[in-house]
């Protein structure tokens, strides 16, 4: 911003009257004279002081307010000075007048309210439209404004760029979380899936492993038939050859029997007397019904054996007709 234009003060405002004068101004007004000098000098504080002194011994007069607003604004206390300003507007120099709305706007203007400094410009340039200084300050006002409203377009537009950055963020991760939401949810599936699929894996180990111990036990019990079988076998191949020696060992001795009655037969062949016949006890058998009983049971052990009968040729007879 362009700088501010300096107030003017009109220190001459509370000179000395001309003679005879009546009003209370007709004589020197130290304070003023001395506030004025303090002013020239820059010594705003001293100033200050006299014009409120002067201000005790002159009531009503617009010109000491004047005077302490210029004092005020320029010690850097804007608001305080406006009201100085406003109490000296019953100014009737139009020159005084127009430089007093001037130095209102310019409490507005350093408080950089440019919307209140800016009808004071106008009223101050109505009265004397010539007066450059309020036309500058004018367009500074006016420009400032518009700066304003610049920067605040400026600052809205940021302000929508960082929205706009924000929402685009907060969709970002949203996306990102609800990525991140599906690749869990796909795991966790995938997981399921897996441990589902070991699971019938064990299942299915566990059935084959159940399988394999059936198969298993079928084949010892079926190794324990053939055992068992083998062992009747064996059981009946021994009692089958005991009854063979039981046999033999008969027929051994029925053949021994058999010799001894054959010898002593002889034996009394040859000694001329005759052969006595052997008394059959009851209830026991003869020499050759035990032989024939042998042999029956020997066939009988033999159960398979297929035996060979021949038939009788078959002849066909010659009927003699009797005709």
């Amino acid at each position: 911003m362009k700088r501010l234009l300096a107030v003017m003060t009109c220190a001459s405002l509370l000179a000395s009257a001309p003679a005879g004068a009546i009003d209370p101004f007709a004589r020197e007004q130290e304070s003023v004279e001395a506030g004025n000098q303090s002013f020239t000098e820059q010594h705003f504080d001293q100033a200050l002081d006299l014009y409120e002194q002067a201000e005790g011994e002159v009531e009503q007069e617009p010109r000491i307010h004047f005077n302490r607003g210029a004092a005020l604004f320029k010690l850097g206390r804007p608001k305080e000075a406006r009201e100085a300003y406003l109490r000296a507007s019953g100014l009737d120099d139009p020159q005084i007048k127009r430089q007093n709305y001037y130095n209102i706007g310019n409490t507005f203007l350093a408080e950089g309210a440019f919307h209140d400094a800016i009808p004071y410009y106008r009223r101050a340039l109505e009265i004397d439209p010539g007066f450059d200084d309020a036309r500058y300050n004018l367009e500074l006002a006016l420009q400032a404004i518009k700066q304003q409203q610049q920067q605040q377009q400026d600052q809205q537009s940021d302000q929508q760029d960082q929205k706009d950055q924000k929402d685009q963020k907060e969709n970002q991760d949203q996306k990102k979380d609800e990525q991140q939401k599906d690749e869990k949810k796909e795991g966790e599936q995938d997981q399921g899936q897996d441990e589902k699929e070991q699971e019938d894996q064990q299942k299915g180990d566990q059935q084959d492993q159940k399988e394999q111990e059936k198969d298993q036990q079928q084949e010892q019990q079926d190794q324990q038939d053939q055992q068992d079988q083998q062992d009747q076998k064996d059981q009946q191949g021994q009692q089958d050859q005991k009854e063979q020696e039981k046999d033999q060992r008969a027929e051994e001795q029925q053949g021994q029997q058999d010799q001894q009655g054959d010898k002593q037969e002889q034996q009394e062949q040859q000694a001329g007397q005759p052969k006595p016949q052997p008394q059959k006890i009851p209830g026991q058998l003869s020499q050759a019904e035990f032989r024939d009983l042998l042999d029956s049971m020997r066939d009988s052990e033999k159960p398979f054996q297929m035996h060979k009968f021949e038939l009788p040729e078959y002849r066909q007879q010659q009927t003699e007709k009797d005709w």
